[in-house]
C-alpha cells in the first residue's frame, strides 16, 4: 500500500507539471484560446428560437 500511495504522489506531482507546461505553451502559442468565449446577440437569438420551433 505504501509504495501504491508513493506511485500516486509521483503521477499527481507529474500530472500537475505537465499541466502547466501545457498552459504555459498555450499562452505562448495561443492566447487567444485562453480569452473568454462571447455569444452575440443574434447567435442568442437564433438559439432561442431553435429552442421553441424544435430545430437543431
Amino acid at each position: 500500500m505504501r509504495s501504491l500511495a508513493e506511485r500516486v504522489e509521483q503521477l499527481t506531482v507529474q500530472a500537475r507539471e505537465l499541466e502547466q507546461g501545457l498552459a504555459e505553451l498555450i499562452e505562448r502559442q495561443y492566447p487567444e484560446l485562453l480569452e473568454p468565449a462571447t455569444v452575440g446577440r443574434d447567435h442568442v437569438a437564433q438559439s432561442d428560437r431553435n429552442r421553441w420551433l424544435g430545430g437543431p
